[in-house]
């Protein structure tokens, strides 16, 4: 059964920090992407047509940070990783949007 989590940027800033071995997905387009993402997030874009694929070629026992622009992209792909077995994923709730009004840093 998967464990999904709502957190918001600080929370995630602070799992980042404490749990090295955290893997961060950013499903967003790769021109959002390229324009600033949260360090070491993989890129595996929600529109394009092996989306699934690549998630299902992804580590079920993993913990995974989600996160899109503003939360609804990664809302309705959470179905995905709950179907496919995932065990804990952390939901940046409000995206990157949340992430920037942090003020958190992002990589280019």
């Amino acid at each position: 059964m998967s464990i999904i989590e709502e957190i918001s940027a600080e929370k995630a800033a602070k799992l980042i920090a404490e749990k090295p071995a955290l893997e961060i997905l950013d499903i967003r387009t790769e021109m959002e992407f390229d324009a600033g993402r949260i360090k070491h997030a993989q890129l595996i874009d929600v529109y394009e047509p092996d989306f699934i694929e690549r998630i299902k070629n992804l580590p079920r026992e993993k913990e995974y940070l989600l996160y899109c622009r503003s939360g609804v992209r990664t809302a309705n792909a959470l179905p995905i990783f709950e179907k496919l077995g995932f065990q804990k994923i952390y939901h940046l709730t409000y995206g990157i949007l949340d992430w920037q009004q942090e003020r958190l840093p992002l990589e280019k």
